[in-house]
C-alpha cells in the first residue's frame, strides 16, 4: 500500500525530510562541534577522491596507450596539474 499510492509515499517523505531539518536546526549548538571536526577530516578525502577521480583516466591512458609506469604517469599528471594551476593563478591575478 505505501509503494503503491505514490502522492501518500511522497507526502509522508516530505514530512519526515521536515521534521528532520526542523531537529536537525534545533540541535545546531549540541550537533556544530562534531560537524566541524568532521569537515576538517573528510575535507581532505573528498578533495583527494576528487583529484583520484579527475586524473585516473588520464594516468590510464598514459599506462596502456603511451606504455609508461603508472607511477611515473601519475607524477606526469599531478605535476602537469600543479603547473596548470601556477599558470592560471599567474595570468589571472595581476600582481
Amino acid at each position: 500500500m505505501f509503494r503503491r499510492n505514490k502522492l501518500f509515499f511522497w507526502t509522508t517523505e516530505i514530512l519526515l525530510l521536515t521534521i528532520i531539518f526542523y531537529l536537525w536546526r534545533q540541535m545546531g549548538s549540541l550537533i556544530n562541534p562534531f560537524v566541524r571536526v568532521l569537515n576538517t577530516i573528510m575535507i581532505p578525502f573528498l578533495l583527494g577522491g576528487f583529484l583520484y577521480y579527475l586524473t585516473n583516466p588520464i594516468v590510464t591512458f598514459l599506462n596502456k596507450v603511451c606504455k609508461l609506469n603508472r607511477l611515473l604517469g601519475i607524477l606526469i599528471t599531478l605535476c602537469t596539474l600543479v603547473w596548470g594551476m601556477v599558470i592560471g593563478v599567474v595570468y589571472l591575478l595581476p600582481i
